[in-house]
């Protein structure tokens, strides 16, 4: 009878705890050529939960947004741990709902307890490639050395990509112009998506500008962050054969060394795992972030 009641407890003592809940609120808007002002995007989902560079666990964002443009993330918490927690919203960039769209940047929100602030959650504004392009050429006139507007109206031409990456380069060796080659990146790479099945010849145009943006970038690392000098052969070009191909230069430098140190050992790791990634839009941020200095490698 002992061995029994003690059976009973013991299984009492492991069983499931049931955690509490926070959620977060969501809403997402969308602004088109069409129609410029914000309205509700319905569809989108796969937003995701982080603290610090990983997904949270416990954290789930199951709904695409409604009719009106809203949906919730949840995630477990307990409400006596008083502990201050920055977490960040991601929104969608690789869905094919969103395709042919900028991705607006992620939403920090803090969890303390059960309680989320901002109470009010998170907006996130997705902008078309037709108006970001307009944006970006309004605030950086200094693109029209490789970007002119085209007809009819709501179109660009860009120059071929070999012309375009001196100047590129040149704009990647300051922050303000890093920033706009990032934003340039998601601009050419939502326009390559939404042309892909029109104007193949002008999506794969595009395409080499997204190639050689992340040329550029990781030249930067490697002058600016890597400790090592430019590596013979190494090419910024348009064509992804020599961005994978420097990645491989920059390994064997950084590998070679005898004494490393701490931050040359990440860039190693992460050159390591590029080398077996294809190239996208959290790749690039992540060039762009080491660029600009934010070695965290956030979102």
């Amino acid at each position: 009878m002992k061995a029994c009641v003690y059976f009973v407890a013991w299984g009492i003592a492991v069983g499931p705890a049931f955690a509490d809940e926070a959620t977060i609120p969501i809403t997402v808007r969308q602004v088109t050529h069409v129609k410029p002002g914000p309205h509700a995007f319905s569809g989108v989902g796969s937003f995701q939960v982080y603290r610090g560079e990983k997904p949270l666990p416990g954290a789930t964002c199951p709904d695409l947004s409604n009719n009106e443009g809203r949906l919730s993330c949840t995630v477990t918490c307990d409400k006596k741990d008083v502990t201050a927690k920055p977490l960040r919203v991601v929104p969608p960039s690789q869905i094919l709902r969103v395709r042919g769209y900028v991705a607006p940047p992620s939403a920090n929100v803090e969890l303390k307890g059960c309680a989320i602030a901002p109470v009010v959650g998170s907006t996130f504004i997705y902008k078309d490639s037709q108006i970001a392009f307009a944006e970006l050429l309004g605030t950086n006139p200094q693109l029209a050395q490789f970007i002119k507007p085209g007809k009819p109206a709501g179109t660009y031409e860009l120059a071929a990509v070999n012309d375009a990456l001196p100047v590129m380069t040149q704009f990647a060796s300051t922050p303000e112009g890093a920033e706009t080659l990032a934003s340039l990146n998601k601009a050419t790479s939502a326009l390559a998506d939404r042309t892909q099945d029109t104007d193949p010849a002008k999506a794969e145009l595009l395409s080499a500008y997204t190639v050689g943006i992340h040329n550029v970038f990781l030249n930067q690392v490697v002058k600016k962050k890597a400790g090592i000098q430019i590596p013979e052969g190494f090419k910024v070009s348009g064509k992804k054969t020599d961005y994978y191909n420097n990645l491989g230069l920059v390994e064997q430098s950084l590998d070679s060394k005898v004494a490393r140190s701490p931050q040359q050992t990440k860039l190693l790791n992460d050159v390591q795992l590029w080398k077996r990634q294809p190239i996208d839009p959290a790749r690039h941020d992540q060039l762009y972030r080491i660029v600009a200095g934010r070695v965290d490698g956030r979102i």
